[in-house]
């Protein structure tokens, strides 16, 4: 409707008063009701509760609460409600709207920290793709950032490369986290469980070459 329009609408006695009122309406009557548009109200686009919530500064508060219910789920071995929690802040932080540089990069660096505690966390839960994922979104925002990626996010990832079966890339992966941690002792078991489970997908595979052909 327009504004100043009049418009008619007749409703049947099911949608309307059925059995009528009492020396007003019959019964089973059919109502013609006449509306006029009088007047407009513009319509508010955001409340004041919306304008608060896109805020950066009650995003990244909210987001730090996030980190915190996260790490005491990881504590407690409880990874997949610690990554929920991470999710959560990850997706808010992703659509808050950021005015200054100073804001990017509170916003950046804590997101890098959400990123490598998903991936730490999908490793354990052995979900090797979704740690990929998380893995890769470090190593862009790396790109065009100063920030230097921790030895945990290159170990972790090549335990997920490891679970993939991609043993030369996480190989690659394991000798970064080398380089930044020599003598952490998690880096040279990892390397060794690397190793053996190479080997044994390489007999794997020379028993089903062999197979496959003493089936010709």
């Amino acid at each position: 409707m327009k504004l100043n329009e009049k418009s008619q609408f007749l409703i049947v006695p099911e949608l309307a008063y059925r059995n009528g009122g009492p020396n007003r309406i019959p019964p089973n009557s059919t109502v013609l009701f006449e509306i006029e548009l009088c007047g407009l109200m513009e319509s508010v686009i955001s409340s004041p509760v919306d304008t608060i919530k896109n805020d950066f500064d009650y995003v990244y508060k909210f987001c730090l609460v996030q980190c915190v219910k996260g790490k005491r789920m990881f504590r407690v071995k409880n990874y997949h409600d610690a990554i929920k929690e991470y999710t959560v802040a990850v997706h808010q932080l992703e659509k808050v709207f950021l005015e200054n540089y100073e804001e990017q990069e509170k916003s950046d660096e804590l997101l890098v920290q959400l990123c490598t505690n998903l991936l730490i966390c999908y490793t354990y839960v052995q979900n090797p793709k979704k740690g990929c994922i998380f893995a890769q979104r470090i190593y862009d925002m790396k790109k065009n950032k100063t920030f230097n990626i921790s030895a945990k996010v290159y170990f972790n990832h090549a335990k997920c490369l490891r679970m993939l079966g991609n043993f030369d890339k996480a190989e690659r992966k394991l000798y970064q986290a080398k380089r930044i941690e020599a003598h952490n002792p998690e880096i040279l078991q990892e390397y060794l469980a690397l190793k053996k489970t190479a080997e044994e997908s390489k007999k794997r595979d020379l028993v089903l070459g062999k197979t496959l052909v003493n089936c010709k």
